[in-house]
């Protein structure tokens, strides 16, 4: 097997050691310092992902997506700054590449850049309009701001496209003295949803 097939069934181990052999043949191989950076950050190993994401945008520095997997690895590695450096890097080089839009938005939420995430959000949904985790996303940003007509608004869209956890909590939340936009704040920044790579 490859480190590619590897990778595919979870034997990230193997996939690092083929992907190490891969780099020592052809130290420019761009594909395998991405795909090995992608195994160490399946290991947690995030410090050694971010190096060979780097060493990958060293090699192809145009790459958009590049820069959006090295922004998920910063911000694994809980640096949401560089993440967003890297997110707008990927979106200068690839305007219309959606995923760096809804991984800002993300990485907005941590610093309590409410308004940032909702138009990021909203450039993602423009450029894939079906996504519901972003309407998801979207809906608990405005609710967390207080916005609970566009945050309802988006749990309805959220649920039409096929998750109704937001719009069930909400309306379980409406008739409480439970603080919706608290408890939905802990949802996106205490524990945040995956990333799109």
């Amino acid at each position: 097997m490859s480190g590619g097939v590897y990778f595919k069934v979870g034997n990230f181990a193997k996939s690092i050691e083929d992907f190490n052999k891969s780099i020592e043949l052809n130290p420019r191989d761009v594909y395998s310092y991405c795909e090995r950076g992608r195994a160490y950050s399946q290991f947690g190993d995030f410090d050694k992902a971010i190096d060979d994401f780097s060493k990958a945008i060293e090699l192809y520095p145009q790459i958009a997506f590049l820069y959006n997997r090295r922004g998920i690895a910063y911000e694994d590695n809980g640096e949401p700054a560089c993440a967003i450096e890297d997110y707008n890097e990927a979106i200068r080089l690839k305007p219309n590449y959606a995923d760096p839009y809804y991984n800002r938005a993300l990485a907005h939420c941590k610093f309590e850049q409410y308004q940032n995430a909702i138009k990021d959000f909203s450039k993602y949904i423009a450029l894939k309009p079906d996504s519901t985790d972003a309407y998801h996303y979207r809906g608990i940003t405005f609710y967390v701001q207080g916005k609970d007509g566009l945050g309802f608004r988006d749990a309805q869209k959220a649920c039409a496209l096929g998750n109704c956890e937001l719009l069930e909590y909400a309306k379980s939340k409406r008739d409480t003295a439970t603080d919706l936009a608290g408890s939905l704040k802990l949802i996106i920044c205490g524990n945040p949803p995956k990333h799109l790579s």
